[in-house]
């Protein structure tokens, strides 16, 4: 499907993440795939003011997912939803994937070790449309006896590990420790797979560690990533993923939170953090914090200009205008679609190293 030189970023499919993935330009687009989560309260529109039905849920991703997509292979991963929940007597996974087929689009679906009868079997479905599959594989998945246990999901799937996508998820890495080289050494089968990804986050879950003003963050998921490919003699090199700006274990927000008016701007090895105070404390300047925290980012080396991508554009635009100075959706929009831009272009900078096994990928690339 691709080679080592791509990028897989994780999406929970907020209207945020929606439009920044919408808004990606075309040279970030051919090496991005991008890994869409959808979490049960987005399902069951617990945080919509118009309760749609799942199956209305559903149609209404489907086509956000063509729209900002098009025909370009998506994951698809509904490991965050009810394995007891039906939609029509069918498991949401193969009703949404099948409605984006059906509009044109191309999904692989995602699955890992211990998931249900059920939900293998819906993956199986859609795998049988011709994407073939992606097995995501977490820490304790890659426990002794894995490669039996990946030959049965295999075996259950009716693939062969030539029409798989493997995963390797790290979740939260810290600059301490060599998880993810470890991680990278004990994947099973290491030449068969179609790609292999290394996927880690280094984002807290929030910013509450911050006090409002500039701050840095490393981008530890990036580096280590980075440090790991260019070991000479490796094997098979893996594609990278991460996820954004966002904490790696997914936590639905509580109902009505005071957020902060805070920018989280990636730069090459560092996340720079703009870190305002809640938009409700009292004597806060609310929202009005996100624009001269946009000046402040806009002077500073770091800062990309404005045609680097839309979300540039937009932080560039709201710090020299007197206008509106946006909302926490259009905030997010701003980072992540920043993020994803860089990342892409970060890749596609990247000098192609030798492996044992280049010329598989070279033919995969052509």
């Amino acid at each position: 499907m691709f080679d080592y030189l791509h990028y897989v970023p994780v999406l929970r499919w907020k209207k945020a993440e929606r439009d920044a993935l919408a808004a990606l330009d075309g040279r970030a687009r051919q090496i991005t795939t991008p890994l869409i989560e959808l979490p049960m309260g987005e399902l069951l529109g617990v945080r919509r003011r118009r309760r749609n039905t799942p199956v209305q849920y559903l149609s209404e991703m489907a086509a956000d997912v063509l729209r900002c997509w098009g025909s370009t292979p998506t994951f698809l991963d509904l490991r965050l939803v009810s394995d007891e929940l039906r939609v029509g007597g069918h498991h949401p996974l193969s009703v949404l994937a099948h409605l984006i087929v059906n509009r044109g689009g191309r999904v692989v679906p995602v699955t890992g070790l211990g998931r249900s009868p059920r939900y293998q079997e819906a993956v199986r479905r859609v795998a049988g449309v011709g994407n073939g599959a992606c097995i995501r594989l977490f820490l304790p998945d890659l426990r002794p006896g894995a490669d039996r246990e990946l030959g049965r999901l295999l075996r259950a799937l009716q693939l062969d590990a030539a029409h798989v996508d493997l995963i390797v998820d790290c979740q939260v890495v810290t600059r301490d420790g060599d998880g993810l080289a470890n991680l990278a050494r004990a994947v099973p089968r290491i030449d068969d797979w179609r790609s292999i990804t290394l996927m880690a986050g280094a984002f807290p879950k929030d910013l509450t560690g911050f006090k409002p003003g500039v701050h840095t963050l490393e981008r530890t998921d990036w580096l280590r990533w980075r440090s790991f490919v260019s070991v000479k003699g490796l094997r098979r090199a893996p594609a990278y993923g991460d996820y954004i700006s966002l904490h790696a274990v997914f936590m639905e927000p509580p109902p009505g939170a005071n957020f902060s008016a805070s920018i989280r701007y990636a730069c090459e090895e560092y996340w720079l953090i703009m870190r305002g105070e809640g938009v409700r404390n009292r004597g806060s300047a609310g929202y009005q914090q996100w624009p001269a925290n946009a000046q402040l980012l806009i002077e500073r080396a770091e800062f990309q200009g404005p045609m680097f991508s839309a979300g540039d554009n937009f932080i560039y635009r709201k710090a020299i205008s007197r206008g509106e100075p946006g909302n926490a959706t259009q905030w997010v929009f701003a980072g992540v679609n920043h993020h994803l831009t860089l990342v892409a272009r970060q890749m596609a900078s990247l000098p192609v190293p030798q492996y044992a096994n280049t010329q598989r990928y070279e033919t995969h690339r052509r």
